[in-house]
């Protein structure tokens, strides 16, 4: 049994104690109160984290709870509901329907960077954690799970928790503080400079390339607990973005390729993105269609840069189009078939190489695919 009662943390000012019991022993919570011995304060707590190792603890009715069956499984669990609890105190009230926004602070499960040219989001999965570990002392951690961004600000705080500096999979995982990875941390608010999309290619060539913010927005979407809470999200969550100078994807062959490209795009100038609202108003079908006309689908929100798109369903399901999908779209709002629509690309576009015809209905089967549009 461990002798010590609970630890408070302030985690990106959530105000949590962490409260083992009898199954806890003094070793364990050692180690679990030293991986987040940068967050202790000793102000009163507003939330609390029961702990266990017994697997025949049952959960509480309140509060968080962690389970683990070793001090590191434990440690794990633990990151785990305390980022939870962080971000679920960011989703807006929507018992009263949903909200017009987004909170002012707008939490997401990424990591971030403090660099000499502002704040790094990077989003991907288990790669975010190689790539920290690789930037070692070139930038400072700000939250290893959890992000806040301030809309009134642009100012980017966090969780600076663990970092796994083992493998992808639970048995080669290895979780430890960031200031045995080796990384250092800050807890200052920063300012948001890029949006970064990890993307691992062990077989291929270390490059990074800018994408848009439709496109953005679509891949960040399932990291925003909040969106579900709001009327359009991807027009929220588009505001957000358009706070960061910009957005790329970064492919690296190993983690000790990442600093070089994070610092080559640093080094370009600052370019913004936009997007803005797409039309998604239903519209009365004017003629009786016809076999193999399509339409534009329900959806609950639209957002485009005149060359891509992204849509969000009414089940909150995002999807994100390019190319020609902004034309079809637009001539989509009622019945249409694809001579129609292939004349309205040739006007508009001039004549595409190949036949239009069938590059029009190649773009329309996959629009088709992806619930864009609906054909009969």
């Amino acid at each position: 049994m461990c002798a010590v009662s609970s630890l408070t943390i302030d985690a990106a000012g959530e105000l949590i104690a962490i409260v083992p019991d009898e199954s806890v022993d003094d070793a364990t919570w050692s180690v679990l109160s030293g991986s987040f011995a940068n967050l202790v304060t000793t102000r009163n707590a507003t939330a609390r984290i029961v702990v266990s190792m017994s697997s025949e603890r049952s959960v509480p009715l309140d509060g968080g709870f962690a389970r683990g069956a070793s001090a590191a499984q434990l440690t794990r669990s633990v990151t785990d509901v305390v980022g939870s609890v962080v971000l679920a105190a960011h989703v807006p009230d929507t018992s009263a329907g949903r909200a017009e926004t987004l909170p002012d602070r707008v939490g997401i499960r990424a990591s971030a960077l403090s660099t000499a040219e502002g704040a790094v989001v990077l989003f991907g999965g288990p790669s975010r954690h190689a790539a920290i570990t690789a930037m070692g002392g070139a930038a400072a951690l700000v939250g290893s799970d959890v992000v806040l961004i301030d809309r009134r600000d642009r100012s980017v705080t966090g969780v600076a928790g663990l970092v796994n500096v083992g493998g992808t999979t639970l048995e080669s995982s290895s979780w430890v503080s960031p200031e045995t990875a080796g990384v250092g941390v800050t807890t200052d608010a920063v300012q948001l400079r890029a949006l970064v999309f990890l993307d691992p290619v062990p077989d291929g060539e270390s490059t990074w390339y800018p994408i848009s913010t439709p496109e953005a927005v679509a891949m960040a979407a399932g990291s925003v607990p909040s969106l579900s809470a709001v009327k359009r999200p991807l027009v929220a969550l588009t505001e957000v973005f358009d706070m960061a100078s910009g957005a790329v994807v970064v492919r690296y062959r190993t983690p000790e390729d990442v600093p070089g490209l994070l610092a080559d795009v640093l080094d370009q100038p600052a370019e913004r993105t936009w997007a803005q609202p797409a039309d998604t108003r239903a519209v009365e079908a004017a003629r009786t269609p016809e076999l193999g006309d399509v339409r534009r689908a329900a959806m609950l929100d639209a957002i485009t840069d005149g060359t891509h798109m992204a849509f969000c369903t009414s089940q909150y399901a995002i999807v994100a189009a390019g190319g020609i999908a902004p034309m079809l779209w637009d001539a989509a709002a009622d019945w249409i078939g694809l001579d129609d629509l292939t004349a309205g690309l040739v006007a508009a576009m001039g004549q595409p190489d190949g036949d239009a015809r069938e590059f029009v209905s190649a773009s329309v089967d996959a629009l088709v695919d992806q619930g864009v549009l609906v054909r009969v």
